[in-house]
């Protein structure tokens, strides 16, 4: 894993580390969790990824597997398709 150095007053520095204390947690812990989610929230890639690694998750849980979630997307996608089909005939 790399390492980055971070300056940062040492005021915040301590009000970090009581927070980090306090939630049972290393400052490195905090510090990593906010750059990955400060990445994901500014890379539409990995904030997709993300979205879709949380889907597969919950559909699992469900019980829902491959199969289950390509038949439901196909699903959507099929009333995506009338309902433009649907309004261009009201057109």
């Amino acid at each position: 894993m790399a390492q980055l150095t971070v300056r940062i007053d040492d005021d915040l520095k301590d009000h970090l580390q009581n927070l980090a204390r306090q939630e049972g947690k290393s400052t490195s812990d905090i510090v990593r969790s906010l750059v990955q989610r400060y990445v994901q929230d500014r890379d539409r890639g990995a904030a997709l990824r993300a979205l879709w690694e949380q889907m597969r998750q919950k559909a699992e849980e469900a019980g829902a597997g491959p199969k289950d979630v390509e038949d439901a997307i196909e699903s959507v996608r099929e009333k995506g398709r009338d309902r433009r089909l649907s309004a261009e005939d009201r057109e």
